[in-house]
């Protein structure tokens, strides 16, 4: 489903990252994991197409949408779900969850709502509440709504964990995980690795903006090299 092959992306000149290639299948879960400042964030940037790619490419369903601007990738089926939540606050939850329909043209504003819903059931008990007044996991579950009220094709998230208790971050990843088993594609970047070797299939080991190692968590957990090099202790 999705290939990148040897993408660069360059702030004023500095590159953040250098030449990453890796392939994520449909159905499957990928994690890219590393430290700060490894340029995993910034892949991400490049291909929802916020962040504008110097070199490479990113294929998107056999198509290139490097070039493309954020709001035609959107269209085409990959959501994401940017690090800090980034709610509107003053609208309500449903509001919030509705502007997730905007990426998909002319369907009806609250098609998927009964979905998002059914997964999320507090939402419904909120959906009439200010967004700004709901707790970090709360808020963290209306941006993933809002992601997944569109049904997409590729679901990317960045620190989902971020600044979240950990029995609220237990049931971020238990939605998350409902998602990967109904057959969800996911693209994760997630700065607690043990955490991300836990749920993804695969992880993608970054450091200094290149690949250093891919490989399942397993094969991972076997290279003390670069647990010691690029993950930290567990």
């Amino acid at each position: 489903m999705l290939s990148v092959r040897q993408i660069e992306v360059r702030y004023e000149g500095i590159a953040a990252v250098r030449g990453i290639s890796f392939d994520l299948a449909a159905g499957e879960c990928l994690a890219l994991i590393g430290p700060n400042g490894a340029g995993k964030s910034s892949t991400l940037r490049a291909i929802s197409g916020l962040a504008r790619v110097s070199s490479g490419a990113i294929m998107f369903s056999g198509s290139d949408i490097s070039g493309l601007r954020a709001h035609q990738i959107a269209r085409l089926g990959i959501a994401h779900v940017p690090e800090g939540r980034h709610i509107f606050g003053p609208m309500t939850v449903e509001d919030n969850l509705l502007l997730g329909r905007q990426r998909m043209g002319d369907l009806s504003p609250s098609q998927g709502l009964e979905m998002v819903y059914d997964i999320l059931p507090k939402l419904q008990e909120r959906r009439g509440q200010q967004a700004g007044s709901l707790s970090g996991g709360e808020q963290q579950m209306v941006v993933i709504g809002r992601a997944i009220i569109g049904q997409p094709k590729l679901l990317m998230l960045d620190e989902p964990s971020m600044g979240l208790a950990p029995q609220i971050v237990d049931t971020v990843f238990e939605l998350l995980g409902k998602l990967r088993s109904a057959g969800q594609t996911i693209l994760l970047v997630e700065q607690n690795a043990e955490l991300a070797m836990d749920f993804a299939q695969r992880c993608v080991v970054l450091g200094v903006g290149e690949v250093q190692l891919t490989g399942t968590s397993a094969e991972l957990r076997s290279r003390q090299d670069i647990i010691d090099a690029y993950l930290g202790t567990f």
